[in-house]
């Protein structure tokens, strides 16, 4: 293997191969070589006999991934520009012995920093493509003391077990797919677990859970699935990011009438948030969650948080 080196000087450095001097460089022309150099490993990243990969890093959890299209989201990730507040709750509330479910994995964003905090990890993500990005960033991470952790699943949780169809604005794997588009863009007929059962087949019930949902509306269709795991699971910590903008569309094309579309909104967020009536409820900051405050903004404004924690009992 070539040794490259770049020393320096005034107007910029020289690039060194194999101790001999090829070219001086400008400051400006080194910064043109190393955006060419990066878009080319992107673009060819397919073609090399080695996944290329780059290291991220974020609240002292380091995790490798592969070099794609998606790096701008993982350097963005890295710059706590997405969702800082996600890995925060997961350093408050995961702990060692915890058993840590991710609904909705996508491509790994936070099944790769919380297995690191977790006992086990299952990592449930239907999207055929998202679930092969997610394959190979986890691959990645073989030699890890927290890689043998982490269960992946092919799957979408939902209401039943068996089918479900799926779908995607594009052509998938950009963190978007849900059942809600099932008959736009891309779709995919997948497997699909009931939540409950899957946790008995596992026999998962009194382990310490943590679990983080994330389907892009589909929650608000569980809510009797996730009322009768928060029942059966009041030890549980539940972290759920709601959606309400796309619950408006769901119900903007199904009502009509202005209070007819409010009362339908008020109503799927009361029986979501049903199943935790005895629990407390904190928004993704830590403060505390006030439902009546929040029901009440969603019959006024037509809002809602977008995000909860779910204490134990």
């Amino acid at each position: 293997m070539q040794k490259l080196k770049i020393t320096k000087k005034n107007s910029g450095g020289i690039l060194v191969v194999d101790d001999s001097e090829v070219a001086e460089l400008t400051a400006t022309e080194m910064l043109s070589m190393a955006e060419s150099m990066r878009e080319f490993v992107i673009e060819n990243a397919g073609d090399f006999d080695r996944t290329p990969k780059r290291k991220i890093g974020i609240n002292q959890k380091e995790f490798f991934v592969a070099v794609t299209g998606f790096l701008p989201f993982w350097e963005s990730l890295e710059r706590k520009d997405w969702e800082p507040e996600t890995f925060d709750i997961f350093d408050k509330f995961i702990r060692p012995d915890s058993v840590f479910l991710d609904i909705g994995g996508w491509i790994g964003s936070t099944a790769l920093y919380g297995a690191q905090l977790a006992a086990k990890t299952y990592v449930f993500e239907p999207d055929p493509i998202a679930f092969a990005e997610l394959e190979q960033n986890v691959a990645l991470n073989r030699e890890t003391a927290w890689h043998g952790r982490i269960q992946l699943q092919n799957v979408a949780i939902a209401g039943h077990n068996g089918e479900l169809e799926i779908g995607a604005h594009g052509d998938g794997g950009d963190s978007m797919s849900s059942a809600l588009l099932a008959e736009k863009g891309d779709s995919w007929t997948v497997k699909s677990f009931e939540l409950v059962s899957f946790l008995k087949s596992e026999n998962l019930e009194s382990e310490s859970l943590f679990c983080k949902m994330d389907i892009e509306g589909f929650e608000y269709d569980l809510a009797d699935s996730i009322a009768e795991f928060a029942a059966l699971c009041p030890q549980a910590h539940i972290f759920i990011s709601l959606h309400p903008q796309f619950l408006i569309r769901e119900i903007d094309s199904t009502r009509k009438g202005f209070m007819a579309k409010r009362l339908a909104f008020y109503r799927r967020h009361k029986m979501l948030f049903s199943a935790f009536k005895h629990r407390k409820l904190e928004h993704v900051n830590g403060k505390p969650f006030k439902l009546k405050k929040e029901l009440t903004k969603a019959l006024v404004t037509g809002d809602f948080s977008k995000g909860v924690v779910v204490l134990p009992v």
